[in-house]
């Protein structure tokens, strides 16, 4: 398996033979674009990086659905080929192997680094056996890389081959003979994880690196021995990175045409020399290779790495003739020698190519080279391919994906122009102009042929739901309104389901009606993954209906308390759920508490209590109390008590404003909401975001403990408070002495032992 890993990661890379694997490996810091940044939370609804793996063969087929900036590239990869015309052939899609943002080429999962190398390694450890008496032995298939951790010396393959070769062995050559063979191969794999650490300074000849080597023959040793024991010589010699004295054996069986390894000596010869070159010669690698922060040391650790890249191309080349797989290997070095001239030939090449396991391998080391650009490299790249893949990321940049410089943005919208103007793919960089344009940067032109494209094009959906989102921008929401609906009426059976949220998410917006906007808010998950998701939503009994985070960011934001007082008591049947969404109740309630609104309050407080018995007294306090103080001391007792009790409920909504494949977070109005409605709602929000609840609370616990100190609720509520706010230092101390002062010998007290 060909393995490509970004962000901030390692790239690994495995290159296989028939017989045994090695393993190439380069450290690099690489872009955003291809994903995986150590850990990422996707959508459930929307994924905002990928194609939902059940999707993945209609989309490369060319039912692509909406491509927002964010998928990462080997999506873009295939929505490119569906626009311009080269869509995946069903016998393509077999092929392609994807895994998030990677591709795998050739070899299991078990083999990825980091992974448990379980079916290999099991596997030759059972084969083993087959041999009577053979002792137990360990083995560990990774080298110590220093300050990189640790690199998968020899991947899987490496032992299933093995063991396919141990049966074969006892079959051909007896018992006695093959155990002969797997004492060799046990040395061959005890190199696998040298105990010497892995030092940058160390040489090739450095006497530190100590290679097992197969033990020598008996003199009567039938000819086929000899010669996998001179092949299991020149492995133990590459594994234990003695790659000099590798290259020497490999070479000699290279020119034994009775050997039956002859075929793959000068391949592997070759591939001694691209792995010292990456590493014992491996440093960060500028693209300019000119850059003057490059010092004498760098320059001739480059040249090195160049020079022995070079020879190993060639040497590649001559050994493809004899052994055609050698071939795949000259795209990673060419990769090297030159990446941003190989990157875009690569991408001339594959984006009408047909894919066969050559151009995989290709295509694995074209995204391994578009995650070394940046991104002003891709868009100004001459294949059109690279220009269109970083055109349209252009929008979002950086890690997690906040919103690029507005000049640099509009730069990519005018490079996106001009290959509108000149390229005859017009309906390719159509896309890219619509999808980077902001509200009023459409020309009248390009609004018309974003209109006037045909149902069947697969750009379609891309290019109306993007326009749908710029008329919101553009607060033209009844014309927005009218692309959504359009794509809403037709049938769903072949549309993905992500494809489907992604415009019900912007029907939310455009809804004209309360009945069309609540319509819109339930959602079903893109994909069943089989295992549980958290919900989104903070409504945590809805009747099994689910919801995608927009419900929360606009019934948090867009609505007054009074407005979605009216939505809870609505006869609309769509407005049921709202009903049992206890999270959007609990905030409502604290919402009125601090906006003195203790009549909304009073009608959500037994939604409030349920569930709370250890609190029931707090809440039939608060029911009870006949004044405004009173009402509002009881409020901050259960506050208190109550720290998950929020102004802005509970799952952080805010948390996707700066996703394009979404929009929401309460900068676009509500279609159906009058105007007096927004104003309502905004000069709420300000209200509620001028003030903490703590700063609520804080001055109306503390004069009320002053004033009555004999309470039977004030020393558990001073403790609580303290407990919750502890980095407050002012306040906490004063709550502390308080509590120390007027009830030193509680229960509380004695839990509470400091203020900060």
């Amino acid at each position: 398996m060909a393995y490509i890993k970004s962000k901030e990661t390692n790239i690994v890379r495995e290159y296989l033979n028939p017989i045994f694997c090695f393993l190439i490996v380069t450290f690099s810091v690489s872009a955003w674009s291809s994903g995986g940044d150590g850990g990422y939370e996707a959508n459930a609804y929307a994924p905002e990086y990928y194609v939902p793996v059940s999707d993945i063969p209609s989309y490369a087929a060319g039912n692509i659905g909406v491509v927002p900036s964010s998928f990462w590239r080997i999506y873009q990869f295939l929505a490119y080929r569906a626009i311009s015309g080269h869509p995946l052939s069903d016998n393509e899609i077999k092929l392609l192997h994807i895994s998030e943002w990677r591709i795998e080429v050739g070899e299991n999962e078990s083999s990825r680094p980091g992974g448990s190398l379980v079916n290999g390694v099991q596997s030759w450890l059972a084969a083993r056996q087959s041999i009577k008496n053979t002792p137990q032995t360990k083995v560990s298939a990774y080298s110590n890389a220093g300050d990189y951790g640790q690199y998968l010396n020899c991947p899987d393959s490496a032992f299933e081959r093995a063991s396919l070769t141990l049966a074969d062995r006892i079959k051909t050559g007896g018992e006695e003979n093959a155990k002969l063979w797997l004492e060799g191969q046990d040395a061959v794999f005890a190199n696998c994880s040298p105990p010497t650490p892995w030092l940058k300074e160390k040489l090739e000849n450095d006497s530190r690196i100590a290679v097992v080597v197969p033990p020598a023959l008996p003199e009567n040793a039938p000819a086929w021995l000899v010669y996998d024991r001179e092949y299991q010589v020149a492995a133990a010699h590459f594994y234990a990175e003695k790659y000099d004295a590798a290259r020497v054996n490999f070479l000699a069986i290279s020119k034994n045409s009775k050997s039956p390894w002859q075929p793959l000596g000068a391949y592997l010869a070759a591939r001694c020399l691209i792995r010292k070159a990456m590493l014992y010669y491996n440093v960060e690698d500028n693209i300019n290779r000119d850059n003057p922060g490059f010092d004498a040391t760098t320059l001739s650790k480059r040249k090195t790495k160049d020079d022995l890249l070079k020879i190993a191309r060639t040497e590649l080349l001559n050994s493809a003739k004899i052994y055609p797989p050698a071939k795949l290997l000259v795209s990673f070095v060419e990769a090297q020698l030159r990446p941003y001239e190989y990157m875009q030939e690569l991408g001339e090449l594959l984006a009408t190519q047909k894919l066969d396991a050559a151009t995989l391998q290709q295509l694995n080391d074209y995204l391994m080279l578009l995650d070394k650009m940046e991104g002003v490299q891709t868009r100004q790249a001459n294949d059109a391919m690279t220009a269109w893949i970083g055109l349209m990321q252009a929008k979002l940049a950086g890690r997690r994906y906040s919103e690029v410089n507005p000049n640099e943005r509009k730069s990519a919208l005018d490079l996106a122009r001009k290959h509108l103007k000149d390229s005859k793919n017009q309906l390719v960089w159509l896309a890219a102009v619509v999808t980077l344009a902001d509200a009023d940067e459409l020309s009248a032109g390009e609004r018309q042929a974003a209109k006037a494209l045909p149902e069947g094009s697969a750009a379609y959906q891309t290019i109306q739901y993007h326009l749908a989102n710029i008329l919101i921008s553009e607060k033209k929401l009844n014309e927005a309104d009218e692309i959504v609906n359009k794509f809403l009426a037709k049938p769903k059976e072949n549309v993905a389901r992500a494809t489907l949220n992604r415009w019900l998410r912007l029907k939310v917006i455009t809804a004209k009606t309360e009945e069309e906007f609540l319509k819109s808010l339930p959602r079903t998950r893109a994909e069943n993954t089989g295992i549980p998701i958290p919900d989104e939503s903070g409504a945590n009994n809805l009747q099994h209906v689910d919801f995608d985070t927009d419900y929360d960011q606009h019934l948090y934001t867009d609505f007054s308390l009074s407005e979605l007082s009216k939505l809870l008591a609505s006869k609309n049947s769509h407005a049921q759920y709202l009903k049992h969404d206890k999270g959007l109740q609990e905030t409502m309630w604290t919402r009125a508490i601090v906006l003195g609104d203790f009549k909304t309050a009073d009608n959500l407080t037994d939604v409030l209590v349920q569930g709370r018995e250890t609190t029931r007294h707090l809440y039939e306090r608060f029911t009870k109390a006949q004044t405004e103080e009173e009402k509002r001391l009881a409020a901050v007792l259960i506050l208190v008590n109550t720290p998950e009790l929020a102004l802005f409920g509970k799952t952080g909504w805010a948390s996707e404003c700066h996703s394009n494949a979404y929009r929401a977070c309460g900068r676009d109005p509500l279609n159906y909401l009058r105007a007096d409605q927004v104003a309502a709602a905004k000069k709420e929000q300000a209200q509620l975001h001028k003030m903490e609840l703590i700063q609520f609370i804080s001055p109306i616990l503390l004069n009320w403990v002053k004033q009555k100190p004999d309470d039977i609720e004030a020393p558990k509520a001073l403790h609580f408070y303290i407990m919750s706010k502890r980095a407050e230092t002012k306040n906490s101390k004063e709550a502390f002495v308080l509590l120390h002062k007027f009830y030193p010998k509680s229960e509380w007290a004695k839990k509470t032992k400091y203020f900060y």
